[in-house]
């Protein structure tokens, strides 16, 4: 077992969690990686961190570029990698030590290889989720209609085949939500998965990282749906758009609760933002 595994972190302005995150791809006991630290033009000193690690090791790498967003640090890191398969791993984030070793092991020339994961916080190491994964749910129906329903997965609880992002990369227009277009685009095609059920990945959570993706969710909603409708099969576009009415009746019928709150709560601006696009959502069935 000799394959090359890349990792690609991106960083914009957390440098202060970027010492976790590269010391747990350190503390691998598989030693056959590489890894990308992509700095996305950030203003704090990422470049200082980044650069005491690559002369720490020589296996990681240091990158600059022009803040372009997430997606295109990760599109950059996935021009410079040259292992046989990619482990993307946020900033913020953190994987065990044996990921690597227990991935490869266990994943029996897969195309993909998907762990479980765990989420933590400053004050909690391990946050039960409220979902458990399971084979079934790596296709593509599955995360078609599935997604932000019934689970959801990170991009680091996967190893990749590196092929498979020889003519893919992440939507540099999508301020959010691309994960899980990445996600449906690897499973359009004929791939073999193999999944580990243990928490390999690690995911945190704090108040205003959180804050912050559920707002560029909200704002790349729209956006994403109609990219994602534009490619399914007659069929699949009846099934996801009986989802998509699903999830919107639910939060109008909330937001009619919710018209005597104050309109600066969350909340509100939430059930406001799904108003205003309620009939931009419908016109992607005509």
């Amino acid at each position: 077992m000799d394959n090359k595994v890349s990792v690609i972190i991106p960083c914009y302005n957390q440098a202060h969690y970027l010492n976790e995150s590269v010391s747990s791809v350190l503390a691998q006991t598989y030693t056959n990686w590489e890894c990308i630290i992509v700095n996305d033009g950030s203003t704090d000193n990422t470049e200082s961190v980044a650069l005491a690690f690559t002369e720490k090791d020589s296996r990681i790498k240091y990158i600059e570029k022009e803040n372009g967003g997430l997606s295109s640090a990760r599109n950059k890191g996935l021009d410079e990698a040259t292992g046989d398969y990619i482990q993307f791993l946020d900033s913020d984030d953190m994987i065990t030590s044996d990921k690597f070793i227990t991935s490869l092991k266990n994943g029996n020339d897969a195309d993909v290889i998907i762990s479980g994961f765990k989420m933590f916080s400053k004050d909690k190491p391990g946050i039960s989720l409220p979902f458990k994964l399971s084979e079934n749910d790596f296709n593509f129906n599955s995360i078609l209609i599935g997604w932000d329903v019934q689970f959801v997965f990170p991009p680091h609880s996967g190893i990749f085949k590196s092929y498979l992002f020889e003519n893919l990369r992440f939507n540099e227009t999508l301020g959010a939500r691309e994960d899980w277009l990445m996600w449906l685009e690897i499973y359009r095609k004929d791939i073999k998965t193999v999944f580990i059920d243990e928490p390999l990945a690690l995911y945190r959570s704090s108040s205003d990282s959180m804050s912050q993706k559920r707002f560029l969710m909200d704002q790349s909603l729209v956006a994403v749906y109609k990219i994602v409708y534009s490619y399914l099969s007659l069929e699949q576009k009846d099934m996801f758009f009986k989802k998509v009415m699903g999830s919107f009746e639910k939060v109008l019928i909330d937001y009619s609760i919710l018209l005597n709150t104050t309109r600066q709560s969350k909340s509100y601006r939430l059930g406001n933002f799904f108003v205003r696009n309620f009939n931009k959502i419908t016109k992607l069935k005509k």
